[in-house]
């Protein structure tokens, strides 16, 4: 561990990328001869890595694009341990019309996204993007840019809060049941942040008045049966905002399950937690 934490404060990523494979024998259990095993991935994440060292980079974007990397050599590495199967369909790997191939791209928009990225506990979700996607022949390349897009868009906090309503699943969690008339200022911002994403479709708000729970007990049941009635309402106020009844959408898990959100520290969920109580 310490010489991981050490490589990764301390190496540049321009000596990653010349000298990754020695690297990854000392980050990885396994390393480069698992990848070796499937030549055409090695050969997008080593071409990928390229392109964007080569560019001016600060010396905090190097480190930010080297975390990146280990993080997707690593998840990468971890799965096929564990016998996953890279994807098999070549139109992933192949060029793509563009002289590169459609998981060039990819690699390339999450280390630019990362490099940009200044909120850095990110930077490992968004990497986990490439690491899974590379194994699920069901991403396609629109999707993937997509998921990629929103991931930079939204806030670690919004990613936390992702994690918090795709796990509490119809109020698992003891969180506020009611809302809010009047806030200070931080109240406004975890609930603006939480309409934010209610608009880009990753979040719902429980339509509470259907079964006039509003006000009352809202059991797990009761918020589940709203579910399979479809019975959501659009947010336009930070008033409107009732926890409780949030629940993540089908596209909302899609990005929970690639990026991994299952890891994040416990300490920031507990953290964020208390917002919502």
């Amino acid at each position: 561990m310490k010489v991981k934490n050490f490589l990764l404060e301390k190496v540049s990523p321009k000596l990653l990328g010349m000298a990754f494979k020695e690297s990854f024998k000392i980050l990885v259990p396994g390393g480069p001869l698992l990848i070796a095993g499937s030549e055409i991935l090695e050969m997008v994440l080593e071409s990928g890595l390229e392109e964007v060292i080569n560019q001016s980079l600060t010396e905090r974007e190097e480190f930010r694009v080297g975390y990146s990397a280990i993080q997707i050599y690593s998840e990468i590495n971890k799965r096929l341990i564990k016998g996953d199967k890279i994807r098999s369909d070549e139109v992933f790997f192949l060029d793509n019309g563009m002289y590169q191939s459609n998981a060039n791209e990819i690699l390339e928009g999450i280390l630019l996204a990362c490099k940009r990225e200044h909120e850095e506990k990110k930077i490992i979700y968004i990497s986990n993007i490439l690491a899974n996607i590379a194994f699920d022949s069901e991403i396609g390349i629109e999707e993937a840019n997509h998921i990629v897009k929103l991931a930079e868009e939204l806030t670690y906090r919004q990613l936390i809060l992702l994690r918090i309503f795709e796990d509490h699943k119809y109020g698992g969690f003891n969180i506020r049941d009611f809302k809010l008339s009047t806030m200070e200022t931080w109240e406004l911002s975890y609930n603006q942040e939480i309409i934010e994403m209610t608009k880009l479709g990753i979040l719902a708000q429980l339509d509470t008045d259907y079964f006039g729970i509003e006000g009352h007990e809202m059991t797990s049941d009761a918020l589940e049966s709203l579910v399979q009635r479809n019975a959501y309402i659009e947010l336009s106020h930070c008033t409107q905002v009732i926890p409780k009844a949030v629940v993540s959408t089908s596209y909302g898990y899609l990005l929970y399950d690639l990026m991994g959100l299952s890891e994040i520290p416990h300490e920031d969920v507990t953290k964020t937690m208390q917002l919502l109580r």
